[in-house]
């Protein structure tokens, strides 16, 4: 028996079962691609078997007696917890979850249009603000439920052909208690990670995220990796020069890369800004109009 993944996360206790008896139980079979191989993680798409139309993408995480194997069930464990907390348009969804001796897996929607850094250099302004405008509405959400992603990034934003996207990879994510936005620790992806995160001090986890979110804007709107360009200089400063950015462009850009988290754009300045840009405008007011902004 299968336990639906939505509000108390229920774990399903196979015993020497083989991952294809797994994969039938979940009703989906092997479809032929692997979509991540980082061990002790992998990701494969699967087809529906009663429907092979319907693709899925189960994630398989494997047990292993070493910090590294820890390290990845603690992530597996935290994400399945705050997805079951989750249900937003724009944030991946899970549709049911197993464990096994040998491994854990996640059964979740498989999204065909591959994730954001593989488009990046097809992007135009158009598409990218659409994007912006989603991620505001995931990123709203979340702060709205006291939760940090922390490893906001272009991997991280899964797409489909219809320009829908959504927020994945909770696994370094914070749930905070109400009223409270300190967080300590290093996590995150290099070149996403605010400036702040480098001090040993507490510093705010939701002015973390927008500096990620800044940086995934200077991404799309560049139409590069930040990984490969591997800047040398804070990503601020490179705005402040180009000159081929638009003012609005520059503008956000500039507040959401801000060194300093006191004066860097929460996403409720972010969210009034884009609504006071006729370019934006017509793009935010149906989030607001749904509830989703």
């Amino acid at each position: 028996m299968i336990f639906r993944a939505f509000g108390l996360v229920f774990f399903l206790l196979i015993h020497m079962m083989s991952k294809a008896l797994v994969a039938h139980l979940l009703g989906v079979e092997y479809d032929n691609k692997v979509l991540m191989d980082r061990y002790p993680t992998k990701v494969l798409r699967m087809k529906k078997s009663l429907d092979n139309s319907v693709k899925k993408a189960l994630k398989m995480v494997f047990k292993e007696d070493s910090a590294e194997g820890r390290k990845a069930l603690r992530h597996f464990v935290k994400e399945v917890n705050i997805l079951s907390k989750l249900n937003h348009p724009h944030i991946v969804i899970v549709d049911s979850v197993a464990t096994l001796p040998k491994f854990n897996c996640i059964l979740m929607p498989y999204y065909d249009g591959g994730n954001l850094t593989q488009i990046l250099p097809y992007l135009n302004w158009h598409v990218s603000d659409h994007y912006l405008v989603q991620l505001c509405s995931a990123l709203t959400y979340l702060r709205w439920k006291n939760i940090v992603h922390r490893d906001v990034k272009t991997d991280n934003v899964l797409l489909n052909t219809n320009h829908h996207i959504v927020l994945a990879d909770f696994g370094l994510s914070d749930v905070l208690p109400p009223g409270q936005s300190m967080i300590k620790h290093i996590k995150g992806t290099i070149y996403y990670m605010a400036p702040e995160q480098s001090n040993s001090v507490p510093y705010d986890g939701f002015k973390s995220d927008m500096f990620a979110l800044g940086v995934i804007l200077w991404c799309m709107i560049m139409r590069m990796d930040v990984i490969l360009f591997k800047p040398e200089q804070p990503l601020v400063e490179i705005v402040k020069s180009t000159t081929s950015l638009s003012p609005i462009d520059s503008n956000i850009l500039c507040g959401l890369l801000e060194m300093n988290p006191d004066e860097r754009w929460s996403i409720t300045t972010l969210v009034n800004s884009l609504s006071g840009f006729p370019r934006f405008a017509t793009k935010v007011q149906p989030f607001k109009e749904r509830g989703l902004l």
